[in-house]
């Protein structure tokens, strides 16, 4: 299990269909990292979040709206597969389990601490 924090930068259309199970969605999208190590270069994934039967709305009406920030909760996934032409290769899907959209805190007030009262003077920090 992996995390990732950013923002929505690219949604695709949600696809949809029916299975023996029930009815399915799907939708991909990208988010670039929020707080990047480098601003020049901050990193992006590319996910996809699969629901069905109940949840299906999780990819569709319910989905964030690009600009939004989230924390992700995801997986890594790899299939071998063969092409018709015989070339032989590996498809790899950032599969979400989890997508929390994450609340904004007002960096003056985070950065603050909280302020020490008069009966704090005497107190000794062991």
């Amino acid at each position: 299990m992996f995390n990732f924090t950013g923002v929505i930068t690219e949604s695709k259309d949600p696809k949809q269909g029916e299975s023996a199970k029930g009815a399915w969605a799907a939708r991909e999208f990208v988010v670039t990292e929020s707080n990047p190590d480098n601003p020049q270069y901050p990193q992006s994934g590319k996910f996809n979040l699969f629901k069905s039967g109940d949840y299906i709305d999780y990819a569709l009406d319910k989905f964030p709206k690009v600009g939004t920030k989230v924390e992700i909760e995801f997986s890594i996934n790899a299939k071998p597969f063969t092409s018709k032409a015989g070339k032989e290769g590996v498809i790899q899907e950032l599969r979400v389990f989890k997508m929390t959209p994450v609340s904004q805190v007002p960096t003056s007030a985070a950065s603050q601490p909280a302020p020490l009262g008069d009966d704090d003077k005497d107190e000794l920090p062991f």
